[in-house]
């Protein structure tokens, strides 16, 4: 069970003002506390949604949600706010992956928020599990994280010594980085004796959190860009805007944490390659490339996307992927990742039940899907445990630009995979057939690990 703040309470809106403009007023008032910290802003309006708020352990269906996602962090799941009709607020946001200093810093800003966007918190249906939000009390929020983290070391080492790998840890995605250690955390992989260790004393696991003190001291700055390090930076030139942002806050990370404690130990060579990224050509950028030189290979480079990932979708599809690939969800969903030659888009469908109740077979789904390669290049098939795939490679000619695609059609009963990937070189052509050999399906409650 993770670590979670659940707030409830009601607002007062202006006599003019709607849902929408009252989530955008917040979300600004928010990222002013937060000193510009958030990095993804995505409201939503829906006629009606379920939503799960106070102590009420069912979802309840309200009508005219309004909602806003923000992202204070990057080793941190979006803080959901909903406004629902007629002046409610619900805040759910997971903390347990960031550590104390998080959690503090969201509870004592929802707090500072109710004055000037006129909130009232229903404190008896505010849920902390770690009593801050009521209480104030540091000394009991740290003692929380730490239960918490010694019983899941406790739980996830049972798991390594039953033969389960690639485990995580608090991470805030599903996807699941490859290594050659126990867990995976937010800062890094770490092996089975640390895990028994923690699991034995707890207070050695500190360090897997990227913010445990409370403020924003150095040691918030380092944790804020090792975490965009491990878990989000390609190490090549930025690809998106959304990279050339990460970069950017990383950069500034490191520069913040050194400027006020540079005692503290530095990833100097993955900063260095960042920094020669940029065209700084100051101290600094000297400073760290000196550092950097005298490292001199003593210890294996941080940085989870740099070899290859599984990519693991909701519905329970699985896929391994580069994890140096740019990539973009558009707005009906579709996945794109792609590099200077290659590209792979992949789409899920989920069809409602049949008439009967059951799931859609997968050999109907199968039957159904449009056709992969129109009669040409060459067809493949897989049928593994209950997931029926095939494939077909053939040239396709686009623009007058001649390229390599493999289209892929994957189902289990109930849900179907749809996965294209294009390609300019011809030595890429294994590389495309084990990527689509690499599709697998496990239900959505054993994604994660």
């Amino acid at each position: 069970m993770a670590i979670s703040l659940s707030l409830k309470g009601t607002y007062k809106k202006g006599a003019f003002e709607d849902q929408m403009k009252y989530l955008v007023k917040l979300s600004g008032a928010l990222n002013n506390y937060a000193e510009d910290m958030i990095k993804d802003y995505h409201t939503a309006y829906e006629e009606e949604n379920y939503v799960l708020y106070g102590t009420d352990a069912k979802p309840k269906l309200e009508k005219k949600v309004a909602m806003v996602q923000l992202s204070f962090h990057p080793a941190a799941h979006p803080v959901m706010i909903a406004l629902f009709h007629p002046n409610h607020i619900v805040v759910n946001a997971e903390t347990s992956g960031v550590g104390p200093g998080y959690h503090q810093f969201l509870c004592d800003m929802f707090k500072a928020a109710a004055g000037p966007l006129k909130i009232t918190w229903e404190l008896p249906n505010c849920v902390d599990p770690t009593g801050y939000f009521l209480n104030g009390n540091r000394s009991a929020l740290e003692s929380a994280f730490l239960r918490w983290l010694g019983d899941q070391c406790s739980d996830i080492f049972d798991l390594y010594n039953q033969g389960e790998r690639q485990l995580a840890l608090a991470l805030p995605t599903l996807d699941r980085f490859l290594h050659d250690e126990a867990v995976a955390t937010p800062l890094g992989p770490r092996p089975a004796s640390w895990l028994d260790a923690v699991a034995q004393d707890s207070s050695r696991g500190k360090d897997m959190f990227p913010w445990w003190d409370a403020g924003k001291g150095g040691n918030y700055y380092l944790g804020r860009a090792l975490s965009q390090l491990w878990l989000q930076a390609r190490f090549r030139q930025p690809m998106t805007e959304t990279e050339t942002s990460n970069y950017a806050d990383m950069l500034n990370c490191f520069e913040a944490a050194y400027k006020v404690a540079p005692q503290l130990r530095y990833p100097w060579r993955e900063w260095d390659d960042f920094l020669r990224m940029t065209d700084r050509d100051d101290q600094l950028t000297r400073e760290v490339g000196e550092k950097a030189d005298a490292e001199n290979g003593a210890r294996p480079l941080f940085g989870y996307r740099r070899g290859e990932y599984v990519s693991v979708f909701p519905a329970g599809w699985h896929i391994t992927l580069p994890g140096s690939f740019a990539e973009q969800v558009d707005e009906n969903g579709m996945w794109s990742g792609w590099d200077e030659s290659r590209t792979v888009q992949i789409g899920t469908l989920t069809p409602p039940p049949n008439a009967d109740g059951g799931l859609t077979p997968a050999a109907e789904m199968i039957k159904g899907a449009p056709p992969l390669g129109m009669g040409r290049g060459e067809d493949f098939e897989r049928d593994d445990e209950g997931m029926i795939s095939k494939g077909n490679l053939h040239q396709a000619n686009e623009d007058n630009r001649i390229y390599w695609r493999l289209g892929t059609v994957s189902a289990v009963d109930g849900s179907m995979l749809i996965v294209t990937i294009n390609f300019d070189n011809d030595e890429d052509k294994d590389w495309a057939m084990e990527v689509w050999k690499s599709i697998y399906f496990a239900a959505p409650d054993r994604a994660a690990y």
